[in-house]
């Protein structure tokens, strides 16, 4: 099978399992394994809407009760990266303040880009960048000092979270899979893109391969504001091929029906364009995903077993 950037995805038997086409796997840790107090630092990205960080930090409540009470971290705190606080500075210094003796930073991010590789580390202390500095400062974010060691790890998009995620959302909206196409709607990173394809083709392959979809594109669209310039034309092309679109946002904390309402509420001709044609938009976010605190966690208590092991005499060779 020929696969260029956009086009159709044959859902072929055989295809190969999650663990396989994912990044690399999360396993199924139970519990963590260390002596040492453990901060868990969750790591939201901020926004000037008051709405959207209450949403996030709702949800570092639901992964801070079973992270101290079943996986043994000493205290959480749940941050943001700017616009608003509580700061990454802030979270880094009460953890400090807590007693922890070091800190599992998991930053709830969609996917790579360049807030996970460069402004996140640099905000946290263990990184410098003049640019990232600069731009944390225009947002009102400060540096972290930090006196403990902190690990740092990967966004959602390691293991299969993604792939499940999407895979509910098709269930729930799909009527007649073989003559459907599978839109994906994502903020895009332009410096981080090849790695951004692979992971969004692998997505794709695998999904249309468990739902039985053989049509599948992508559009980058930041949080909304490219929908009617970069999104529109894909979800055309896609109703072209079938005569069902099932269009599905890759957000924390918005739906591709939110992003349609918001687009068509400052353009009215999008849903003009959108006219006669049978498209169906997601109503589901990531962060409302129920497996998104399990895998939060999961990656939490990978971590901290990964440190654990580093320093455990008995577990070096």
């Amino acid at each position: 099978m020929k696969f260029s950037r956009r086009r159709v995805l044959q859902a072929l038997p055989g295809v190969m399992p999650i663990s396989a086409i994912s990044l690399a796997g999360v396993s199924r840790a139970q519990e963590t394994d260390h002596s040492e107090k453990l901060g868990l630092l969750l790591i939201g990205h901020g926004s000037p809407s008051p709405q959207w960080n209450q949403s996030f930090l709702e949800f570092g409540d639901r992964v801070a009760k079973p992270a101290v009470e079943e996986k043994g971290f000493t205290a959480v705190r749940t941050v943001l990266m700017e616009f608003a606080s509580p700061s990454i500075a802030d979270g880094l210094r009460e953890l400090q303040d807590a007693g922890c003796e070091a800190v599992v930073a998991v930053p709830v991010f969609v996917t790579v880009g360049h807030h996970t590789l460069f402004d996140v580390p640099a905000a946290l202390g263990i990184y410098y960048s003049r640019h990232s500095v600069e731009h944390l400062a225009e947002g009102g974010t400060g540096i972290a000092a930090p006196r403990v060691p902190i690990l740092y790890t990967a966004a959602l998009d390691e293991g299969d979270l993604l792939e499940l995620y999407v895979l509910s959302e098709i269930r729930k909206l799909s009527q007649d899979p073989k003559n459907e196409a599978l839109v994906l709607l994502i903020h895009g990173d332009a410096e981080q893109k090849p790695l951004l394809e692979r992971r969004l083709r692998n997505l794709m392959l695998w999904c249309c391969a468990q739902s039985g979809i053989t049509f599948a594109d992508h559009a980058y669209i930041g949080v909304g504001q490219g929908f009617e310039h970069h999104g529109l034309p894909v979800l055309i092309e896609a109703a072209e091929k079938r005569s069902r679109v099932l269009v599905i946002g890759l957000y924390g904390s918005l739906s591709a029906e939110s992003i349609l309402r918001r687009s068509a509420a400052s353009s009215p001709r999008i849903h003009e364009r959108l006219k006669d044609r049978d498209i169906a938009f997601s109503q589901g976010t990531l962060l409302d995903f129920p497996q998104t605190v399990t895998h939060v966690l999961e990656i939490a208590t990978q971590a901290a077993n990964a440190r654990a092991s580093a320093h455990d005499p008995s577990h070096r060779h």
